[in-house]
């Protein structure tokens, strides 16, 4: 599991550079992230190296924010990679809310994020499939 920070900010221009330049401008490094837009308003979701720092300078600036756990999984950075985890996650009945991934520094490989409704069981599933689980990014 990784803890991940989900941030809510107005959709307006410079507000995600704010949020950025309060973060990354106090020495905490962004590891991944995703902006979803939802009208007035955004949702950033995002993996820090130091979540509790992230969280403070969140607090100080007057941010809302919440935290929480999400799957990280380390896959083949290949076509079809996304589909078989999917494919894994789906015959276990196990719903995958959102998702999002990037490529690391690790030749050949990806890190997918990833929201179900069961992380227990997903977890559980993914390793008997020999799918490497993350615990931190």
């Amino acid at each position: 599991m990784v803890e991940q920070i989900s941030v809510f900010i107005d959709n307006r221009p410079g507000r995600l550079a704010e949020l950025c330049n309060i973060i990354g401008g106090n020495g905490v490094d962004i590891r991944a992230l995703q902006l979803v837009e939802a009208g007035e308003f955004g949702l950033v979701r995002m993996i820090t190296d130091n979540n509790e720092k992230a969280m403070a300078l969140l607090k100080d600036a007057g941010m809302s924010f919440r935290k929480g756990e999400v799957l990280g999984v380390l896959m083949e950075d290949k076509p079809g990679s996304l589909g078989l985890i999917s494919s894994i996650l789906s015959d276990a009945s196990i719903n995958i809310e959102y998702a999002y991934a990037f490529i690391t520094k690790i030749e050949k490989k990806a890190i997918l994020i990833l929201k179900v409704n069961d992380l227990k069981k997903a977890i559980e599933v993914l390793k008997l499939k020999g799918v490497s689980i993350l615990e931190n990014i």
